[in-house]
């Protein structure tokens, strides 16, 4: 037999030392190479499990991330899912209800300014007074109201004691 006839089929690697060395290269090495490192892996589904659990890289984007929840948070972004979730109230759309609530509570949409996490909570609540969507809590006290008074004048201006931004008047 020539020595061409050992030679590895997967990497094309020859050996001239004889089938013996080329059954050991061949025991130990699969067709899937990692992006990273030089293990091999029998199928391309095991090397992409391979590189998202041991090096947090997501071969797709070709990105880096710091855990392997930063690449699930990745997964479930507008750039993989899209935006297919509108907004009630306005024509923009969002990848998950999150983003539309984060939206709308904020008083970020210009079509409902006035509703905020209180005025939502108190809608929900009148659909489902019996808290199988939103929790069932003893009391609601809903956000704390602020108020500015004399006592915040700090001799140039009244400061805000929470951003400490500087008004002219009350």
């Amino acid at each position: 037999m020539a020595w061409e006839d050992y030679e590895c089929g997967t990497c094309g690697k020859v050996f001239p030392a004889g089938w013996q060395a080329r059954e050991n290269h061949c025991r130990n090495h699969f067709a899937y190479k990692c992006h990273i490192c030089d293990e091999t892996w029998p199928t391309e589904k095991d090397r992409t499990v391979h590189e998202n659990d041991e090096h947090c890289y997501y071969a797709d984007c070709n990105r880096f991330f710091r855990s392997y929840n930063g690449i699930k948070m990745h997964l479930q972004s507008r750039i993989h899912r899209g935006e297919q979730m509108a907004c009630p109230f306005y024509k923009r759309c969002f990848a998950t209800a999150t983003g539309i609530a984060h939206h709308v509570e904020s008083s970020a949409c210009p079509n409902a300014p006035h509703i905020d996490r209180d005025r939502v909570y108190h809608i929900i609540r009148s659909k489902d007074p019996h808290g199988a969507v939103s929790k069932k809590l003893l009391t609601w006290h809903g956000s704390d109201q602020y108020e500015a008074t004399g006592q915040s004048w700090n001799r140039y201006a009244y400061e805000c004691y929470f951003c400490h931004r500087e008004f002219n008047r009350l």
